[in-house]
């Protein structure tokens, strides 16, 4: 399984809303993520169909930037409370110098996790879906 599986099987058993927005049906599809809203839009179309606001979480995985980074932008512009991206650093550096271009402030790209979650040492897909739920449920008792 991929790391998203886990992580929404540990959102699930969290009461965690979750919605996936992937425009690629191969990874995000009802099939592979029974009961969950699936929405295979590029995330600008996305956002529209969902309600957001400051009790909102992203969770980016794609390592793709087409993806990823306006999925990133709507949730910085939109204050979500929790917002964080898998990736190395040298992919989180990257991240963050296009974020910069695309004139987000040192405060608004400094707020992303990313790398994302805590770190526990492990490298296995389960153990990293942990590591991100462990973060985020920190980050929504801060709020």
């Amino acid at each position: 399984m991929h790391i998203a599986q886990y992580l929404v099987d540990f959102a699930k058993s969290l009461n965690f809303e979750i919605s996936i927005i992937d425009p690629r049906g191969y990874f995000a599809s009802e099939q592979r993520f029974p009961e969950i809203k699936v929405i295979n839009k590029w995330p600008k179309e996305a956002f529209e169909e969902i309600e957001t606001n400051s009790s909102t979480a992203l969770i980016a995985l794609t390592h793709d930037p087409k993806i990823d980074d306006p999925a990133l932008q709507y949730a910085l512009k939109n204050k979500f409370y929790y917002v964080g991206a898998l990736g190395s650093k040298k992919t989180h550096e990257n991240r963050c110098q296009r974020l910069a271009e695309a004139g987000f402030n040192n405060d608004e790209i400094n707020s992303i996790h990313g790398p994302i979650g805590i770190k526990l040492g492990g490298k296995s897909a389960p153990e990293i879906a942990l590591s991100i739920i462990a973060q985020l449920v920190s980050q929504t008792y801060k709020k």
